[in-house]
């Protein structure tokens, strides 16, 4: 038998091509061994292709970064950096380690005072604003033995109940802003700025490598969030990989900016901690001001930072990056990074390097790693994801657990040792996740894969490429979205009887669009809004409501989301001739933010699409053109443009400049 292929040489490249006739060859010779075998049976890859993948799958083994914990690590650090520099916020106030190690221990032991008689590995909630004394706390309470769960004191009060009740915390420590944000049934601790508390102190317990290290939840698509639980083995390899593999130093100073509640934060909090550096805490609100965040950059000498990609384009367009000579390497995770946006990176900030990471929140923060460089515009669209860290299997397969042949696409699934214990309080959820690796080939810490529903394929030179989802998920913000979610808070409105919510692009953003159709009439879209604020993080609220008098459905009674309207953008509100130079030159702002042709004055800035990007890049305009600064709570207070231009008025705000970003930090 003989056979040929013709090819294009612009659009596939060799290998590939290799591939594919290897992978026929072996197709048509297992069927024609056995004819009876069906289609879907039949091997895709000769022995040689198979053994070739799973050596590409492969991060290296590193036997020394199995048996870790995180405890053990940072126990160390403190005492070989005694009196470096550990940790510092506002106006450079901090602690060398053994200052920081000393406070974490008294904290510690008052934690598990409160807790021994759960028995010694127990989950403790955290509340704080961002500050030493939630880096004390989350500290303490690893030493405490315990596994610690972050509340975003922001997140709405159902929200934060369905994490406690999942989570079963059997305290929750609080910075002393929230002594009165209770969280029913649950013992409290206050936690002073550096981390003492009063009461009595008892030994804690070691811990293992599977002992749990924290819970973070992400959203659910049935409607209820859920708890990813990752151990200390697992987090422990994916810090040290980081310190190895980038050369961090004592020298060096990593800004902490990214939500706790994100897992992005771990490395930013314990990666330092481990390596002799110095952990810069960002003030509370400053990792949504490009300003503030290149403030800190020259200001404190940072060395190392991390953005999400809509965030890092928003940075490079709106912050002065004059004077950023400390920084020596920046990473992306949370969401694909487009190469457009890595190759202006790469050209004003030249002496940095770029770095594109990915993970989800069930596999110990990151499981990959690309290093980015100019060429990568010319070559892909958005970065690839790189190959796997150490301890860590990265594989291309079927529906049935199968590889597939290099540069078919398949889904993205996870092994090694720092795929998550599972869902807490969630079995079914863990069972339809989390399942036996056919490739663990006996190792223990190889035995279960991580389904992520993340389509991707493997180029020629081993590494994996992104491209798109196998479901619903999205990410908004670098933050994990399940529009499932959405739907179900929409649905329990008594007069929404369906509700499909979608991604959609419009005037070159990424909006989220709900679509409702009513029960006995139209729904109540001022209800609907406040009841999605009350369920749901801010992140999560749709920018627009769409009212239909029914769903669009394919032939076969399907929904057809690809009927689904666009967003045509409503008429601005009380649209009237503004006589005041404030609300005018506040309605231009609002219109370049927004990309809205008219802006009226009573016009909601989140209701017509804004969010906390497009709020940090408002203020600054607002900056250069009134020579005012604002804040974030400012903003969000006085959402209504009339209202934020009464406030800029008023002596609530003062005159932008240096004394004035200070005090917002």
């Amino acid at each position: 038998q003989a056979a040929a292929l013709e090819w294009s040489a612009a659009s596939l490249e060799p290998a590939f091509v290799a591939e594919l006739a290897d992978s026929i060859a072996t197709v048509w010779n297992a069927g024609c061994a056995d004819p009876d075998t069906q289609l879907g049976d039949l091997p895709l890859l000769s022995a040689e292709a198979h053994a070739a993948l799973r050596a590409s799958s492969k991060g290296s083994d590193v036997a020394t970064a199995r048996d870790l914990t995180l405890n053990a690590l940072l126990h160390t650090a403190a005492l070989t950096y005694g009196e470096r520099p550990a940790v510092s916020f506002i106006n450079a106030i901090g602690l060398d380690y053994t200052t920081l190690h000393a406070h974490v221990r008294v904290l510690a032991r008052q934690i598990r005072a409160r807790t021994r008689a759960h028995g010694d590995h127990v989950t403790v909630a955290l509340m704080f604003e961002r500050g030493i004394a939630m880096v004390v706390a989350l500290l303490a309470t690893l030493e405490a033995g315990a596994a610690y769960l972050p509340l975003d004191p922001r997140d709405p009060r159902p929200r934060i109940a369905q994490m406690i009740e999942d989570a079963a915390p059997v305290l929750v420590l609080v910075g002393a802003e929230f002594e009165d944000h209770l969280c029913a049934g649950i013992d409290q601790l206050t936690v002073d700025p550096l981390g003492a508390a009063a009461g009595p102190e008892a030994e804690c317990p070691s811990v293992a490598p599977d002992d749990l290290a924290y819970i973070i939840f992400t959203s659910g698509s049935t409607g209820r969030p859920k708890g990813a639980m990752l151990t200390h083995g697992g987090v422990a390899n994916r810090i040290v990989w980081m310190q190895k593999h980038y050369g961090l130093q004592p020298t060096d100073r990593i800004l902490q900016k990214t939500p706790y509640t994100f897992d992005v934060s771990v490395w930013e909090f314990l990666l330092p901690l481990i390596s002799g550096a110095e952990l810069v805490v960002a003030p509370p609100d400053a990792h949504k001001d490009p300003r503030a965040i290149a403030g800190l950059i020259r200001d404190r000498g940072i060395t190392d930072i991390h953005f999400v990609p809509a965030m890092l384009s928003v940075f490079l367009g709106n912050a002065d990056l004059a004077g950023l000579v400390s920084l020596k390497r920046i990473y992306c995770s949370g969401e694909a990074l487009p190469t457009a946006v890595a190759a202006q990176c790469r050209a004003r900030l030249a002496h940095a390097e770029l770095h594109n990471l990915y993970g989800p929140t069930e596999a110990s923060i990151d499981v990959s790693a690309w290093c980015c460089d100019i060429g990568d515009a010319e070559r892909h669209a958005v970065a690839p994801l790189g190959w796997p860290v150490d301890n860590t299997e990265l594989h291309i397969l079927d529906g049935r657990l199968r590889p597939m042949p290099l540069g078919v696409p398949g889904e993205l699934c996870i092994a090694g040792i720092g795929v998550a214990r599972g869902y807490v309080n969630r079995p079914e959820l863990t069972r339809d996740r989390f399942v036996g690796n056919p490739f663990a080939d006996g190792v223990p810490h190889m035995a279960r894969l991580y389904r992520t529903g993340d389509v991707a394929r493997r180029l020629p030179d081993g590494a994996i490429e992104f491209l798109g989802r196998r479901d619903f998920q999205v990410k908004i913000r670098g933050f994990r979205v399940e529009l499932g979610e959405i739907e179900a808070v929409l649905l329990e409105q008594s007069d929404v009887a369906q509700a499909v919510v979608a991604r959609r692009a419009t005037d070159g953003r990424e909006l989220t669009v709900a679509y409702l159709v009513g029960r006995n009439g139209r729904p109540d879209l001022a209800r609907t809004h406040e009841r999605l604020r009350q369920r749901l993080p801010d992140y999560m609220v749709p920018d627009h409501i769409i009212v239909l008098d029914a769903l669009p459905l394919s032939a076969n009674g399907k929904l057809d989301r690809k009927q689904l309207p666009d967003v045509i953008p409503a008429p601005a509100a009380a649209i009237v001739s503004i006589a005041d130079p404030v609300e005018r030159e506040l309605a231009s702002i609002w219109s370049v933010v927004l990309k809205r042709p008219q802006i009226g004055r009573t016009d909601h800035f989140f209701r017509l699409g804004g969010n906390s990007l497009m709020a940090g890049e408002m203020m600054l305009r607002v900056e250069q053109s009134l020579r005012v600064g604002l804040t974030f709570r400012a903003v969000y207070e006085n959402a209504v443009l009339c209202d934020l231009a009464q406030h800029i008025k008023s002596d609530a705000a003062r005159p932008a400049g240096r004394q004035i970003v200070m005090e917002r930090l």
